[in-house]
């Protein structure tokens, strides 16, 4: 279970550092640097819990902005084409344990 996005905590010395040279030359800090860091650890993360073709499992990330935000796309482009629902968590439960048990 993924419970959030892995963005980098934006008050880090090195990443501010960083998101300040990326928009004093006029560039995006999010677009350039939070997104990618982010989609990097995110596609890791699930790499770990899934790790072969033949690997069953579910992976579950209960952070809305993956459908709510135009971002979220990035993110779910990023990981192998599989089921992916968006409903209340007691029916991603339901479909977890039905996966599962089944």
């Amino acid at each position: 279970i993924i419970v959030k996005l892995p963005f980098t905590v934006p008050n880090d010395p090195v990443f501010t550092a960083r998101a300040e040279s990326i928009e004093s030359r006029g560039g995006s800090s999010f677009m350039e640097l939070s997104l990618p860091e982010a989609v990097i650890k995110f596609r890791q993360g699930a790499g770990r819990l899934m790790r072969r073709g033949s690997d069953r499992g579910c992976v579950v990330v209960l952070d809305r902005r993956l459908y709510e935000k135009r971002y979220g796309s990035v993110f779910m482009n990023c990981i192998p084409e599989c089921r992916r629902i968006y409903e209340p968590v007691e029916k991603i439960a339901d479909a977890v344990s039905s996966f599962i048990f089944n």
